[in-house]
């Protein structure tokens, strides 16, 4: 009966021992990124989560009903929000103004009318529709309650897709404002209702406005 020699037994070792480390080294690096971007992630939905905000831009919805666009500025403070839709000239369109209980839509010839789903007083109304609810998380780029369907992040930790409620979200550009990555371009989907936001200023409480233009990240 013979015994391989030591000095084969050590190199097989050895051999074995590189070929794991080879296969470690290969995978690890993107796991590690992942976790990194998933944390990033999380710490950025908490830091955001309560806070109170004013945004000012563009909002194009495009259905089967036909399109619409209008200039927007929403303030949102806790779970209330005001939201003004405003002509290219500054006209008030309408300004839905509401709160986890109800909404109020105020209408330039003074009729005011209430209901507890905003998306429908506005589909009823206007004929078209804004997710308000789950969009007043999505347009800071994080989800709203409720079951995510897929996402996808980056190595920021910033939104790059998400999919929730049957909505499709993409976020196609980011801005720095007061060292927070701040959505500056968002497009959501659903069904044949599109709808496209562009942002031009983020405003935080008791902080000063902040033009995004400069500081596109």
């Amino acid at each position: 009966m013979k015994f391989a020699e030591p000095r084969h037994v050590l190199s097989l070792a050895v051999l074995s021992l590189l070929f794991v480390l080879s296969g470690c080294a290969g995978f690890a690096p993107e796991q590690r990124d992942a976790a990194a971007a998933e944390r990033l992630w999380q710490e950025r939905n908490a830091s955001l989560a309560g806070m109170n905000w004013i945004l000012a831009g563009r909002v194009a919805v495009k259905s089967a009903n036909g399109a619409w666009q209008a200039r927007m500025t929403w303030r949102q403070a806790e779970d209330r929000y005001t939201i003004n839709f405003q002509s290219p000239f500054g006209q008030l369109l309408a300004r839905l103004m509401g709160d986890d209980g109800g909404v109020s839509l105020y209408l330039p010839d003074d009729r005011v009318l209430t209901s507890d789903e905003p998306r429908q007083l506005l589909r009823e109304q206007l004929g078209w529709e804004v997710p308000v609810m789950g969009l007043r998380s999505w347009v800071a780029g994080m989800p709203t309650d409720g079951r995510i369907s897929s996402k996808s992040i980056d190595g920021k930790g910033r939104l790059l897709r998400l999919s929730q409620q049957g909505w499709s979200i993409d976020y196609a550009r980011y801005v720095t404002i007061q060292d927070l990555e701040m959505p500056g371009k968002v497009r959501l989907k659903r069904d044949d209702v599109s709808i496209r936001l562009v942002i031009d200023r983020w405003e935080f409480q008791a902080s000063r406005a902040v033009n995004p233009a400069g500081k596109e990240t």
